[in-house]
Parts: structure tokens; sequence; C-alpha cells
């Protein structure tokens, strides 16, 4: 990842899903609707009011300016776009944030999250060369706990009262990292490869 030319979404594809990389003015009007959901942008941190399609697009648009690439999450059987999954880099550290939303509540608890991000933590390690990866999320989203330990992401620290819940709370806030080395000790683990 000598500059950030390099950092560009390409096509990926899991078992179920096809991740493409979004052009933002195709999805402006068939995912506004998530806009209007509070609990669709809650870990993101987004504004969960307010939204119009000109402020979407535009969103949407800076999504996947300079070292932020975003994908589409689209079920291979099927013709809508379900999520996005984001990823922002630093070349000059050669590490990642990591974020996803699944905008329909269909797809919740299917195991999408779990899913695409082996994909994605691959095209990180492996294609953009990155040297660690780290996504936050809050103490009480548990599927989202769930998730990070299951692709063996290990818990970093705690932001404490870092995010308003929606019934007005203050929350605490988790951090999450894995690095390069950990994904390939997985990754052999997983191939039974000895070295």
């Amino acid at each position: 990842m000598a500059g950030m030319e390099k950092f560009r979404a390409i096509e990926l594809e899991t078992e179920r899903f096809r991740l493409v990389p979004i052009r933002p003015l195709s999805l402006v009007l068939p995912t506004l609707h998530w806009t209007h959901d509070p609990d669709t942008f809650v870990d993101l941190g987004w504004r969960s009011s307010g939204w119009t399609a000109r402020r979407w697009w535009r969103h949407l648009r800076n999504l996947t300016r300079g070292s932020r690439m975003c994908h589409g999450i689209w079920p291979k059987s099927g013709r809508q776009c379900i999520g996005l999954h984001l990823v922002s880099a630093s070349a000059l550290s050669r590490a990642a944030t990591i974020g996803v939303v699944i905008g329909e509540k269909d797809w919740w608890g299917k195991g999408v999250v779990a899913e695409i991000r082996e994909v994605i933590l691959e095209d990180c390690f492996e294609r953009l060369k990155l040297e660690r990866v780290w996504a936050q999320t809050r103490i009480r989203n548990m599927a989202s706990v769930y998730n990070h330990r299951k692709l063996g992401f290990v818990h970093e620290g705690t932001l404490r009262s870092a995010v308003i819940a929606k019934d007005g709370t203050r929350e605490d806030m988790l951090v999450f990292g894995m690095l390069r080395a950990e994904w390939s000790a997985r990754r052999q683990g997983a191939t039974g490869d000895d070295g």
C-alpha cells in the first residue's frame, strides 16, 4: 500500500453474498429508508434523523473518497442491497478501522456480518497489506461483541460513556483489534498448516 491510489474497493464474494464497491448515486433511493430507523446507524455514530436524498447521497459519496472504501452487501439470491461495509485506512500506520451497517432488518441475526467480515479481513491483510484492523461497538450490542470475538478480534479497551443510547443514557463503547500476525495464525490454524 505504497500510495492511497491502491486503496480502492474491489468486488468480493462469500458463500451467500457479493460485496460490490458502491456507486453512491445508484444506492440513494433504494437505501434512503435506512436513514429513518434510529436502530440502523447507532453503532456507526451516524445521525438518526434529518436525512434527505441529497444529504444521504453526499454521505455515501464521502464513504468512497481518499483512504476510505465502501462495499454494498448484496445477497446472491436477491436484487436488493442489504447493507454497507466500510474500511477507512491510514497509509502511514498501515491500519484501518472497519464498520458495518445492515440496513434491511430482515437480515439481522442471520450471520451476515461474520460471513462478510472474513473476506473483508482477508482483503485488508492480504491485498492491502495492512498490519492492524480495529472496530468498535456499543457494549449492549451483544451480537456485535459475539461476532468480533468469533472472528478472533481482541478486546483492547473500553471507552466509558462514549455514546448516547436511544433511551438517552450514556453507554460504553468497546474497542476490538486484530493484528496481521493474529490473522495469519488464525488462518494457519483453520487450514491445519504447521508452517
